[in-house]
């Protein structure tokens, strides 16, 4: 009787080495890694096992010769568990071959299977009373287009937190704890739409944050309260909106020239000029420019004068608590407003803060500058002599 088990069972050293050589790359790591960390949070880790890869490599080539020779004239003959063993480190060798390259790792696996750690549950009670009675009052004293503005904020705001929600939810967590998307309104403005179009299109190229207790609490927790809070907000601004305006879209932007508002001074004015004006004696103080040290004038808060070399107001630099506009846009309008009342710029700049630059021509040759940024809206105006 012990003859036929030696002889089913004979030869079995090569498809044996086979699964050998797929698994030991578990345990046996040469190669490269690379590991990045912000806050104490891994954000990105991958390997690239050169020793795992030539292994499974080795093992295929053993399990398909094994497969293709065996039963051949001169090769041992075919048996069921030496076929059996070479079949199962096929699989083996393939997934050991995408391990070791690093197209996906064990905590992977686990996470497509049981989904990633469970977020906290949710904080947010409602708007509380104070919060709300400043945006039930905003919403009656806004003028229309800047409360369609609001209300377009409102809704980026809504885009974002969903987007980034769903998308870890799918990749984290099976799908499951999905936001719905909010309607827009009938009388939104065609700059909100594509405001809002736009947004989704580079939300949805974003690859969701690693999947991990701190991220779970940030992308799903905080973000579904969030995501309720702006909802309450934004049913405040529309029944203020429905109540003034009903379904009358706002007004388009203005084609009239823009217009410049509580700036006493003009460029080219002199030192005395200035000081004459603001009622102040303050002297001009330096400060180092792009070209060098130069002489700037602050006659009062929310006012910079830069002094060209002959000491004459080259530019007029306007900021908090400046309460005057240019073309109606005012410090502290968000983005959209200023789109919406200047239109396209003729120029956009990146300076090194999160603000972006954007330029629009005025009459007499001068140019007005608005710094602004999707989170704080406009943060200060230039007026400068056209070049």
């Amino acid at each position: 009787m012990s003859e036929p088990t030696q002889g089913l069972w004979h030869n079995m050293n090569r498809p044996l080495a086979a699964i050998l050589l797929g698994v030991l790359p578990f345990w046996l790591f040469l190669g490269a890694s690379d590991k990045r960390t912000v806050n104490g949070e891994v954000v990105f880790e991958s390997e690239l096992n050169l020793l795992g890869i030539v292994m499974a490599i080795v093992a295929l080539g053993l399990a398909f010769t094994m497969l293709r020779r065996d039963g051949s004239p001169g090769q041992p003959p075919r048996r069921w568990p030496r076929t059996l063993v070479a079949i199962a480190a096929i699989p083996l060798a393939l997934f050991q071959l995408g391990y070791s390259i690093g197209f996906y790792s064990f905590k992977d696996i686990n996470i497509a299977v049981f989904g990633g750690p469970a977020p906290p549950p949710s904080t947010y009670g409602g708007l509380n009373p104070d919060l709300k009675k400043f945006f039930v009052e905003r919403s009656r004293t806004l003028d229309q287009g800047r409360l369609n503005d609001t209300i377009v904020n409102s809704l980026l705001r809504l885009t974002e937190a969903r987007i980034r929600h769903n998308a870890y939810a799918d990749a984290c967590h099976r799908g499951k704890w999905q936001l719905e998307a909010v309607a827009l309104p009938a009388f939104l403005s065609e700059a909100g739409r594509d405001a809002i179009a736009e947004s989704e299109r580079k939300l949805a190229a974003e690859r969701p944050a690693p999947c991990t207790e701190k991220n779970a609490k940030a992308n799903i927790t905080e973000l579904s309260d969030y995501y309720a809070r702006d909802k309450d907000i934004l049913a405040i601004q529309l029944a203020g909106y429905d109540g003034r305006f009903g379904s009358e879209p706002p007004p388009a932007a203005s084609t009239t020239v823009p217009a410049i508002e509580g700036v006493p001074v003009g460029l080219g004015a002199s030192v005395a000029e200035a000081q004459r004006i603001f009622g102040s004696t303050r002297q001009p103080e330096p400060y180092t420019s792009a070209m060098g040290e130069r002489l700037a004038l602050y006659p009062a808060d929310g006012f910079a004068l830069y002094l060209s070399t002959d000491k004459q107001v080259a530019s007029i630099k306007l900021t908090k608590p400046f309460n005057g506009s240019v073309g109606s846009v005012r410090i502290g309008d968000p983005l959209i407003t200023l789109k919406r009342l200047m239109g396209k710029p003729t120029k956009e700049l990146f300076p090194l803060d999160e603000n972006r630059a954007y330029f629009y021509p005025l009459p007499d040759d001068v140019t007005v500058r608005f710094d602004a940024s999707e989170e704080e809206g406009v943060q200060s105006i230039m007026l400068l002599k056209t070049k």
